[in-house]
């Protein structure tokens, strides 16, 4: 997690989407050039509004939860 993301957010007012990729380490691994065919989930979470006066750092600590969230939720669902 990267607080440019946040610092263009809270910039502009523009919402924060969290999205959670799971099921990429089957189709890439890691240190093998060659992919894999497989299944990849892509999540969308609810969109994150800066509050004022908040920082950088604490809108990135949102949005690392709610993705954290997310991807517990494809996990107790499996989608």
């Amino acid at each position: 997690f990267r607080a440019g993301v946040a610092r263009l957010c809270l910039a502009t007012g523009a919402p924060l989407v969290p999205v959670h990729v799971a099921g990429t380490a089957l189709i890439m691994p890691k240190g093998r050039g060659l992919t894999q065919r497989g299944r990849a989930t892509v999540t969308f979470g609810r969109p994150i509004f800066p509050e004022p006066d908040e920082t950088s750092d604490e809108l990135i600590d949102r949005a690392r939860a709610a993705i954290t969230e997310l991807g517990r939720r494809e996990l107790r669902t499996g989608r």
